[in-house]
């Protein structure tokens, strides 16, 4: 009896060794993706936090209320002259007026509503940016900034494909589809721009998250499609 219980627990000791080196070989071979499924997770300054809003929200909000504003001007020059105007005015120089606003109304309106869940998103992160704490974290569906969730690559939601790091100043600029669902309706999927600054001394770690996000997510997506177009021969 106390050969069997003097066996069993050395065999328990070993087993307990066993997991506590492959962790250990886990950790090695990764040091830098998280043991509780964040891929990384950075802390940010308040400078570099800042860094955000120039790169993520300024722009997007320029472009979106640019097209908007082109396309209310072009309402107004169309409708305005027609009661400026005294009656019985020559509808020539009308219809010139016109006929340019509503095609120029025409350009800017759908570019306009293309962009506007572009902007809500970028409305909603810049929210989220206004409270603590100033971190930003990945995992394989997307980023929270802030602790709040945003998808990159998630079913329904959003599908990345492609990601880019560019160095002055380094900023990772994620490319998705974006799927809009509501209750009782569906936008169409809508092209966008997440735009995440790298904090100091971390560039080398974005460049691996970048080729992580390539491999895990981009192309093995790629392969599972082409996998349900064309399956393997049964055998």
């Amino acid at each position: 009896m106390l050969l069997s219980d003097d066996s069993s627990r050395s065999n328990g000791e070993a087993r307990e060794q066993e997991g506590q080196q492959r962790s250990h070989r886990q950790k090695i071979s990764k040091p830098w993706i998280h043991e509780d499924g964040a891929w990384v997770h950075w802390e940010y300054s308040p400078e570099e936090w800042a860094l955000f809003e120039k790169v993520d929200w300024n722009a997007q909000r320029f472009i979106f209320w640019g097209l908007a504003g082109c396309c209310a001007a072009s309402v107004i020059a169309a409708i305005l002259p027609w009661f400026i105007l005294p009656p019985g005015t020559d509808t020539g120089p009308l219809l010139s007026v016109f006929l340019p606003a509503l095609l120029g109304w025409c350009v800017f309106f759908p570019f306009t509503m293309a962009y506007l869940f572009s902007y809500i998103d970028a409305r909603k992160r810049h929210k989220a940016r206004q409270q603590e704490p100033r971190t930003v974290t990945f995992s394989r569906e997307g980023v929270w900034e802030a602790g709040i969730f945003f998808p990159l690559d998630k079913f329904l939601e959003a599908n990345l494909k492609k990601v880019t790091l560019t160095l002055d100043p380094p900023v990772l600029h994620f490319h998705l589809t974006r799927f809009h669902l509501g209750k009782n309706w569906r936008a169409s999927p809508t092209s966008a721009t997440l735009h995440v600054p790298v904090p100091r001394g971390q560039v080398e770690e974005a460049g691996l998250l970048q080729e992580r996000f390539q491999t895990e997510v981009i192309q093995a997506r790629a392969q599972r499609e082409k996998r349900l177009k064309n399956p393997p021969e049964p055998r």
